[in-house]
């Protein structure tokens, strides 16, 4: 595995790193609920700027759980994946999938 990519699973536990279409995308392996003002999905062109955003969204957290306390309100528990790989929603209905996947499409618009 990539030292640098071990490195970042490491420093931001509760997600999950893959590459995907010429860049780095990460997925919390709990989800929080969309209104939390948190993000289930960060994307970077390289794992540095992966970690830049993964830094900044462990900032926003920590201030925002202490009002909303816990974001993912004990649901959408996605199965873990390999190591270092992407954790695909075990079990999940085909409308959660299909959650899931927008998810991933309006993070990768966002960039």
């Amino acid at each position: 595995m990539n030292p640098a990519l071990q490195q970042l699973l490491t420093r931001f536990p509760g997600w999950q790193i893959t590459d995907m279409a010429g860049g780095w995308i990460a997925f919390r392996s709990i989800r929080v609920r969309g209104d939390s003002g948190l993000s289930n999905v960060r994307c970077g062109a390289t794992l540095h700027e992966l970690a830049g955003n993964l830094q900044a969204e462990s900032r926003l957290q920590k201030r925002v759980q202490p009002w909303q306390g816990n974001p993912s309100g004990g649901e959408d528990q996605a199965a873990g994946g390999g190591a270092g790989g992407l954790a695909v929603p075990g079990g999940r209905g085909v409308g959660q999938w299909e959650a899931f996947v927008g998810d991933v499409e309006a993070a990768l618009q966002g960039q």
